[in-house]
């Protein structure tokens, strides 16, 4: 004689029994079972003196810590610095430009031997061909004057 249990049966039964679990987590001193093996050491965040000096002279006007723990600031003339940790002091990050210049609303920067317009780096002597080479490396200047871009190189001789 085979004994079923029926729907209604077996519907009280598991509610039996998930009350009967709750209850016991609701007993003094219980401890959520999910937990109680993990630990994580992780080190805790917390502030630290860092010196407020940076490489340009200028005041902070921001500073962030990276997911790392790299500290970055931004200056009130908006150059960013990295803070280096072994000499507790701020340097300055990248490498900057040379000279920038407007022309008719379009900036053009120039660094090295390469020239940003639009967003486009490009080597100045592919941006204009027909300049001498000397004037496509080591720029000190750039303006605007009848809507071109003069630069004057240092006297080191033009590579050849």
């Amino acid at each position: 004689m085979s004994k079923s249990m029926s729907r209604r049966d077996f519907l009280k039964s598991t509610a039996a029994l998930m009350a009967a679990l709750s209850l016991s987590s609701w007993a003094r001193g219980a401890k959520p079972t999910h937990a109680a093996n993990r630990t994580l050491d992780l080190p805790q965040p917390s502030l630290q003196e860092t010196p407020s000096a940076l490489a340009t002279g200028a005041l902070m006007a921001d500073i962030a810590a990276g997911w790392d723990g790299t500290l970055w600031s931004v200056d009130t003339d908006g150059v960013p610095h990295l803070f280096d940790p072994l000499t507790q002091t701020w340097h300055t990050f990248g490498a900057g430009f040379d000279a920038v210049a407007w022309v008719d609303g379009t900036p053009y920067a120039l660094q090295g031997e390469s020239v940003l317009v639009n967003g486009v780096l490009e080597s100045s002597a592919g941006f204009w061909p027909t300049l001498p080479p000397s004037f496509c490396c080591r720029l000190t200047a750039a303006a605007f004057a009848a809507r071109s871009i003069s630069s004057k190189a240092d006297a080191a001789p033009a590579p050849t």
